[in-house]
C-alpha cells in the first residue's frame, strides 16, 4: 500500500519516533492523529504506531483523549483487541507529540470487506460477531465503553480474526466523558438511542452498535440510515429495525433483533451475545 501525499507521511515527518520507531508507511489518518507501520529498532519487529497530529499537540482535549486511549488499551488483553507495546512522547523540534506503539494487524477493515463483497454468508457473520462480542465483553469487564463500534473501526486479519480498534473516545466507568453535557460522540448510523438522547453511553450502547454492524453484514443495509443525520437519529429513537431476510436462521435473527432493542435494559450482555452465537455456529456444524 502506498502512502498518500500528506503532511503526515513519513517523508514529511520525523522518520524515527521516540528514538526507536522508524516510520515505514502511512496506514491511515483521521482528525486526531495518524497510524503508521513502523519498524521497532529495539525489538526488531513491525508495529502500528499511532501518533497525535502535530497541530493537535497543544490541544488539551485531544491529548487527554489520546492518553485515555493508551490507558484503556494497556489494561486490556484479548485476541480481538490491539496489544499495546509502548507509550511515549516524541519531540520533533517544534512540539511534543504522544505516541502509542501496538501490535500491527495486517488485513482489511470490515467496511472495506463489505464494500467489496456486499452481504456476507450467515455463518461468517455469526463467527465475526461472536469474536467481536467476546472482545467487547473483555472491554466491558474492565469497566470501559468503546462508544464508536462500526465497520471502519474493525480490522479483519488475514486469519479471519476481527480486531476492534480506535478507542479514542472510549471511557472508563470512573472517568467523566470529555464532552459537555448532551454532546453526542459516535457515528450516527451506529449510535444507540440513549446516546441520541444525550444520555451516557454504557456497555449496552456498544451491544446496540454491534447489532447494527451485524445487521449490515447480513444485508448490506444500515438499518437506521436516513436522508439526514437528524432523520437517522429519530430512526434510532423510534423506528423498529427492518426484518432480516428469511435466509437468516431464526436464532441468529432473534439475537440481532435483541441487540437492537430500544431499551438498553432489554439488550443482552456482550458475553451472552458471544455464547448465543457460539450455539448458532455449533448447530450449523452439526
Amino acid at each position: 500500500m502506498s502512502a498518500p501525499s500528506s503532511p503526515e507521511t513519513p517523508a514529511a515527518t520525523s522518520l524515527v519516533v521516540g528514538g526507536r520507531y522508524e516510520l515505514v508507511e502511512l496506514i491511515g489518518s483521521g482528525a486526531m492523529g495518524s497510524v503508521f507501520a513502523a519498524q521497532d529498532l529495539v525489538d526488531e519487529r513491525l508495529v502500528a504506531l499511532k501518533r497525535l497530529h502535530a497541530q493537535r499537540a497543544d490541544d488539551n482535549t485531544a491529548r487527554t483523549r489520546f492518553e485515555s486511549e493508551a490507558r484503556t488499551l494497556r489494561q486490556l488483553s484479548h485476541p480481538g483487541l490491539p496489544q499495546v507495546y509502548d507509550v511515549g512522547e516524541d519531540f520533533d523540534g517544534v512540539s511534543v507529540q504522544p505516541y502509542l506503539a501496538m501490535r500491527l494487524v495486517t488485513g482489511e477493515t470490515l467496511a472495506d470487506k463489505l464494500s467489496e463483497r456486499g452481504p456476507l454468508p450467515t455463518h461468517e457473520v455469526a463467527a465475526l460477531v461472536a469474536m467481536l462480542a467476546s472482545a467487547l465483553s473483555a472491554v466491558h469487564i474492565a469497566g470501559v465503553v468503546h462508544r464508536d463500534i462500526k465497520p471502519a473501526n474493525i480490522v479483519v486479519s488475514e486469519s479471519g480474526q476481527p480486531v476492534l480498534v480506535d478507542f479514542g473516545i472510549a471511557t472508563a466507568d470512573d472517568v467523566e466523558p470529555l464532552t459537555s453535557t448532551g454532546e453526542v460522540l459516535g457515528t450516527m448510523e451506529y449510535i444507540s438511542p440513549e446516546q441520541v438522547s444525550g444520555r451516557r453511553a454504557t456497555a449496552a450502547s456498544d451491544v446496540y452498535s454491534l447489532g447494527v454492524v451485524a445487521f449490515q453484514c447480513l444485508t448490506s443495509v444500515k438499518p437506521f440510515q436516513r436522508e439526514s443525520a437528524v432523520a437517522s437519529a429519530l430512526a434510532h429513537l423510534h423506528d423498529p429495525p427492518p426484518d432480516l431476510p428469511r435466509s437468516v436462521d431464526k436464532p441468529l435473527a432473534d439475537l440481532v433483533q435483541g441487540m437492537l432493542a430500544k431499551d438498553p435494559d432489554d439488550r443482552p450482555l456482550a458475553a451472552d451475545v458471544a455464547r448465543g452465537l457460539d450455539r448458532v455456529l455449533a448447530r450449523s456444524r452439526s
